[in-house]
């Protein structure tokens, strides 16, 4: 939401007054509705008509195993596949949430979805929808705020290329139809204040790592000369 306000399009959505997921099993035909409640504590898994059917209480503590899941757990493998909850709410919530199905998407994932809006109270879980459309919410008032903003929009850009060191993306470049580089993002950790590359005898230099005048300098002999 606070995207939407700083572009000037939060009133472009609707906002639900009360969090109510319908849901529905297309072999059984079997409707229902989860609700949850507002507040912190999640008394509406011990109504039965908030929760989903031919479920208990206690079939939600599984949700805490999300927490303590290791990077390669499968929403499937933590909560357990066999269970009535799996199948009519982790199941279809991991489909939602990771656009993946429960037993390939990663359950470390999974779990800050649930806490920012399950975990934080009814409130923080009703669905929004746009009324007109996403574009119109999502795309074409940012396209005016940066238009205001006197910010150049180019269009026909791709990311082309991730650097990838120590398991975590160090570098993104971005490239024009033709292949030349347009833009390139370096992340860099622990050099604070440091020039990274600089000569050691430097007082806020660093030695390890990338040479940033050197990728600097690749970078701007790559571009077209003007004219």
């Amino acid at each position: 939401m606070s995207y939407l306000r700083e572009i000037g399009a939060e009133d472009t959505l609707y906002t639900a007054p009360e969090a109510i997921f319908p849901f529905i099993d297309l072999r059984s035909g079997l409707r229902w509705s989860v609700r949850p409640n507002r507040g912190r504590i999640p008394w509406w898994i011990f109504d039965k008509r908030r929760r989903v059917p031919d479920t208990t209480a206690l079939d939600y503590l599984t949700v805490l195993r999300l927490a303590f899941a290791g990077s390669n757990s499968t929403v499937a493998a933590c909560v357990g596949s066999r269970r009535i909850l799996y199948e009519r709410f982790w199941e279809p919530l991991a489909v939602a949430a990771l656009n993946t199905a429960a037993d390939e998407g990663a359950s470390r994932l999974l779990w800050p979805v649930v806490m920012e809006t399950f975990g934080r109270s009814g409130d923080a879980a009703r669905p929004c929808m746009a009324k007109e459309g996403l574009s119109t919410s999502f795309v074409d008032p940012v396209l005016e705020h940066l238009s205001r903003c006197r910010t150049e929009i180019a269009f026909n850009r791709r990311l082309r290329g991730l650097g990838i060191e120590g398991g975590r993306v160090s570098r993104t470049a971005v490239k024009d139809s033709d292949g030349r580089p347009v833009a390139e993002q370096w992340l860099v950790e622990g050099g604070g204040h440091a020039w990274f590359g600089g000569d050691s005898r430097g007082s806020f230099t660093q030695t390890v790592g990338l040479d940033a005048s050197r990728v600097m300098v690749r970078f701007f002999l790559a571009q077209p000369e003007a004219g």
